[in-house]
């Protein structure tokens, strides 16, 4: 595994992500907190949206063998279905890659997709 020079003694980074909607409009800011050098827990979320504000309940914290768990067993994929997040939003992506970001996994690297009517 690359440690990308982890302090194993450390606990983890703090880390904002600000997840810009789609169609609903409502942005998130999600704020994680690295707990130990392989937990980092959801500190804080900050949005309009009503099921996302379900999150934190459902995943305090996420051990970080369970970040790579495949998406049909991921914890924070479950917690996204048991707040009832749409399908296609991006906040649970997002959550993953802000853990991965807090537990230096990742770099702090900014996502897009972009969508064309052909």
């Amino acid at each position: 595994m690359n440690t990308m020079g982890t302090n194993h003694n450390a606990p983890g980074k703090h880390v904002r992500v600000i997840v810009q909607p789609g169609d609903c409009g409502l942005e998130t800011i999600l704020t994680l907190v690295g707990q130990s050098p392989r937990m980092v827990g959801l500190k804080s979320v900050d949005s309009e949206c009503k099921r996302v504000h379900r999150l934190p309940t459902l995943l305090e914290s996420i051990d970080l063998e369970h970040i790579f768990y495949p998406i049909s067993k991921n914890p924070v994929y479950m917690a996204a279905e048991k707040a009832r997040l749409h399908p296609s939003c991006a906040v649970p992506a997002a959550l993953l890659k802000g853990m991965e970001i807090s537990l230096d996994l990742a770099v702090p690297k900014n996502t897009s997709a972009i969508y064309e009517i052909l």
